[in-house]
């Protein structure tokens, strides 16, 4: 019989937080996938919830957001991600001005950055979860 054991992050996942502002470090910028249809590609991102931006609690500090369902882009749809990269523009060493269509943004960059996004609650494949809602701002105070 299997044995297994359980990270804090593991025991974490499915833990659904009240939509709000969060303060979030991007933890992985995953590599371009090929969607189900096979149409486009998808690049899912996760990330760890630090504090509640609009309060400051930590009531969920540690919960983990993203994965595919939670928090992707998709290449006919590009324009999702312009929000994330403005956001987190600051910290990657350019302003969001300087985004132009001549501009190349290497998303592993984003990598370890923080970004307060809204985060709502939504099902994939009939579970609930937290689901980025694709608004996105850049923090309020230095991390």
């Amino acid at each position: 019989m299997p044995t297994i054991q359980y990270s804090k992050r593991d025991l974490l996942r499915d833990k659904i937080v009240p939509p709000s502002w969060y303060l979030v470090q991007i933890d992985v910028v995953g590599d371009w996938a090929l969607s189900k249809d096979g149409k486009s590609n998808n690049m899912v991102l996760e990330g760890t919830i630090v504090r509640d931006a609009e309060n400051g609690s930590e009531e969920f500090k540690d919960v983990p957001i993203g994965g595919m369902g939670a928090w992707s882009f998709n290449t006919k749809a590009l324009g999702f991600s312009l929000g994330l990269v403005k956001a987190c523009a600051a910290q990657l060493g350019f302003s969001p001005e300087e985004i132009t269509p001549e501009s190349k943004i290497e998303m592993k960059h984003l990598e370890g950055k923080y970004v307060e996004m809204h985060i709502i609650n939504d099902t994939y494949e009939g579970r609930m979860k937290n689901k980025a809602d694709h608004g996105y701002r850049a923090p309020k105070v230095a991390v």
